[in-house]
């Protein structure tokens, strides 16, 4: 994809193209970059703009550190019925055998998860922590969560969440509140 932008640097497909690829190789800077050129050059409201526009929003709050002065401001789009107005953040810590201390887990990926039967039923956020182990989940649709670390297989952690409209939740993930100490979800299947 990038030595073909080189030969038709306008082509909004190439850019797109490339982001979602640089996104999944987690090279954040330049899938950042390029979901900034979709929203900049693609049609408004199209599914390219969309997609930059999440994936921008879920991904930069945690992917600039208060020292780094890349961060991008991107405005949600109110008409999306994935956007509200609620937030979750906290810190993800986890001491394996033998550590006396609960250490930061740096870019470790989270998920928040809408529950069936509710209102959230279908909406999915994923963010991954900073160097220094901070999330946070922004732009949130009010109401009842699964926050977890595994989409499949064991998860450290797989608490139930209420966030509230227009209010920060702040949830720290620790070895206090892991599956194996609280699981809000014991039972397997969809939630």
């Amino acid at each position: 994809f990038r030595q073909a932008i080189t030969k038709t640097p306008d082509d909004v497909a190439l850019h797109y193209d490339l982001a979602i690829c640089a996104s999944y190789l987690d090279l954040r800077d330049e899938a950042a970059r390029e979901f900034q050129w979709v929203l900049a050059h693609a049609a408004p409201g199209s599914e390219e703009v969309q997609v930059s526009r999440r994936w921008l929003a879920d991904t930069l709050p945690v992917a600039a550190s208060p020292t780094t002065s890349t961060r991008v401001a991107t405005v949600p789009d109110p008409n999306d019925p994935k956007t509200g107005d609620g937030s979750v953040r906290g810190i993800v810590r986890w001491a394996e055998p033998g550590q006396k201390a609960d250490q930061p887990l740096n870019r470790k990926l989270l998920h928040l998860v809408g529950l069936k039967n509710t209102a959230t039923h279908g909406l999915r956020y994923n963010v991954r922590s900073d160097e220094n182990g901070r999330y946070e989940f922004t732009n949130i649709v009010a109401g009842p969560y699964k926050l977890t670390d595994a989409i499949a297989g064991e998860p450290m952690w797989r608490l139930k969440i209420t966030v509230p409209q227009a209010q920060e939740t702040a949830v720290d993930l620790d070895t206090q509140n892991s599956a194996k100490v609280r699981d809000d979800f014991p039972e397997r299947g969809p939630s």
